[in-house]
């Protein structure tokens, strides 16, 4: 990036001790202008308004004489061109070549930084994502290994007539055994099951015989 040099003690030398404070900053808006518009220097008349900006024609050829009365600009001759030329410009200030390439080198860096901060981005994008990927399939094994551990039913026990017999009345008393009480139990759950039934018939056929016994004898 270009910039507007000047030496120290600029605002004390005696060229500009010989102005108004008005013509001094008039100098500073010529030498200004001339780095920015790379005119290298040159102030032509038909950039009189364009340097004092604010100014009309008139009154800036005024401040041109002034400034030129002080040392601060040099008249160039018609052959060149006319206008003026700031006393020792290119001691001081750059080129307009080297203010160009200056700011072509400024774009480019600006460029590279653009590039590097897209990339960096990029790169954190893609990590997040990953990372994100990393703990969903963790979460998935954790789930699977957590199924896999709960114990399943064991399957159901096959009685003697073919009946499913689950493990819980695997443990309970049988037909006609004693329970916690010392008394037979014949259901389970309420429901008669086929051994006492059989135990209620032959009961049954038993008094049936003692009744035709008797009544024979």
């Amino acid at each position: 990036m270009a910039y507007v040099r000047f030496d120290p003690g600029f605002t004390r030398h005696r060229k500009l001790n010989a102005l108004s404070y008005e013509d001094r900053w008039r100098a500073i808006e010529a030498v200004d202008w001339a780095v920015l518009s790379g005119a290298n220097g040159i102030v032509m008349v038909c950039d009189v308004t364009a340097v004092w900006h604010g100014c009309d024609k008139r009154k800036a050829l005024r401040i041109a004489a002034r400034l030129t009365a002080a040392g601060i600009l040099e008249e160039r001759p018609a052959s060149a061109g006319g206008g003026w030329k700031i006393h020792d410009f290119e001691d001081y200030q750059l080129s307009a070549e080297a203010v160009s390439e200056q700011r072509r080198k400024a774009a480019e860096r600006q460029r590279r930084y653009r590039e590097r901060q897209a990339a960096a981005g990029a790169g954190e994008g893609a990590k997040a994502g990953g990372a994100r990927d990393a703990v969903t399939h963790k979460v998935t094994r954790e789930s699977r290994r957590s199924r896999a551990r709960v114990p399943l039913p064991p399957p159901p026990l096959r009685g003697g007539g073919g009946e499913s017999v689950t493990h819980e009345d695997a443990g309970r008393p049988g037909p006609g055994s004693a329970g916690p009480s010392g008394v037979g139990e014949g259901k389970s759950n309420g429901t008669p099951r086929s051994g006492d039934l059989e135990h209620v018939a032959r009961s049954g056929r038993e008094v049936v015989d003692r009744l035709k016994r008797k009544g024979a004898a």
